[in-house]
């Protein structure tokens, strides 16, 4: 194939998708790394289209934004899903700051019978939750200039009123997320107040479906490691997810929620629920499929679990979807289930268990986590305090130089 005929395939790749990665244009063009890139090279020299890290994005994208009315039923289970896991993280007696879109829309249907404060600067969705005879929460609309096609309201007065505001969470949605420039839109009013909105929360979200990542628009709302979480759904490319982890940034999903990092999540602290009677310091398996079981049979004489042996089903189901080998040598993985008494932590230390991770190091630290059927987000909790731990050198040295049950204990302290 000629140049000028790869050259007008990946442009038609760019107007259909609106991004191509260089794995991608090899496997469909059969040619080598070099060959894509100085194809993608030269069409942006010819403005027609702006590298990024591992591919390109349209020009014609950076620019260019879909009324409210056409995206409204594109990717909306996936819009769904994450509005889930958005509500899972709220709790009544919250002050909760809502950006405008198509995913904060299906947010605030879930989030409309809590008992709450909810703060927007979206028409649709004030018309929705007022007309809604379920609807317990307060609802304060933010004042400004309505982008009407896009049923928005910003400017100077919408900005001056969000900066007054102190939410305990924010959820934000962007029309793109790249790792490279972090959440981006093509309007620069939108930009604007949406930044606002990051500058307050004391907890701040971006709320993005699969198909926004690796996009990248006009207007920069905030790079990925300011928000406290990307809450997005299954389809997240794996590259994108690993580096996420790799940077520090927790990425939550329906299909395993991973924090890697987090300012704080829920009140339930580790102190509370981290016994001595359920710490190892020499675990005797050396897979997963042996520690798992192992970690549980402590929980099981402790009275956490009533029934050991489906709590391990139950734990292992969950790794066979998704590994919480999570790097750094450390396993973090989890179980809700009814057999479940109380959320409780088991502790096991070891010269490492095979167990799939994204860096490849057998963990020598494993975290199992079991909480209530009935417990909503308090898995999520205790990821998130433990997770914000581990990722500090100091405190994994401490957990394996530990002598006794309680200085693993005082180091996650």
């Amino acid at each position: 194939m000629f140049a000028q005929q790869r050259k007008a395939l990946i442009l038609d790749l760019l107007r259909q998708n609106g991004s191509v990665s260089l794995n991608e244009l090899m496997d469909t063009f059969g040619v080598s790394e070099a060959t894509v890139r100085r194809d993608l090279t030269e069409l942006e020299r010819a403005n027609l289209l702006r590298r990024t890290h591992g591919g390109a994005v349209s020009g014609e994208l950076s620019v260019y934004e879909e009324d409210y009315a056409k995206k409204e039923s594109e990717y909306l289970e996936e819009k769904q899903s994450i509005a889930r896991m958005c509500a899972e993280l709220v709790n009544d007696g919250d002050t909760v700051l809502l950006d405008s879109g198509t995913t904060t829309f299906e947010i605030a249907r879930l989030l409309r019978m809590k008992q709450i404060t909810l703060i927007t600067n979206s028409p649709s969705i004030i018309s929705d939750v007022m007309n809604a005879p379920d609807c317990r929460m307060e609802l304060i609309c933010i004042g400004g200039r309505l982008r009407s096609n896009f049923r928005s309201i910003v400017g100077g007065e919408a900005e001056d009123f969000v900066r007054r505001m102190i939410p305990d969470k924010v959820f934000v949605a962007a029309n793109g997320f790249s790792l490279e420039h972090g959440a981006t839109t093509p309007a620069m009013s939108e930009a604007s107040i949406k930044r606002a909105m990051v500058s307050v929360g004391k907890q701040v979200y971006l709320a993005v479906d699969s198909s926004k990542i690796g996009k990248d628009y006009l207007s920069v709302i905030a790079a990925a490691g300011r928000f406290d979480g990307i809450i997005t759904d299954v389809g997240i490319d794996a590259v994108t997810f690993r580096k996420l982890r790799e940077m520090g940034v927790p990425v939550i999903t329906e299909h395993d929620s991973t924090i890697l990092r987090s300012k704080g999540v829920g009140n339930m602290e580790i102190s509370e629920i981290f016994k001595p009677e359920n710490i190892t310091l020499q675990l005797h398996g050396k897979t997963r499929e042996e520690v798992i079981p192992e970690l549980m049979e402590m929980l099981f004489r402790s009275g956490a679990i009533s029934d050991q042996e489906e709590m391990v089903k139950a734990a292992m189901k969950r790794e066979q979807e998704f590994s919480t080998g999570i790097g750094f040598a450390v396993a973090i993985p989890h179980a809700k289930s009814a057999y479940v008494n109380r959320t409780a932590i088991a502790f096991g230390r070891s010269s490492g268990v095979e167990w799939p991770t994204e860096d490849g190091v057998n963990p020598k630290m494993i975290f199992l986590i079991v909480v209530p059927l009935e417990a909503r987000n308090r898995h999520l909790q205790l990821l998130a305090q433990i997770s914000r731990k581990i990722v500090h050198e100091e405190v994994r040295e401490k957990i394996l130089n530990a002598k006794d049950a309680n200085s693993v204990i005082d180091a996650l302290g």
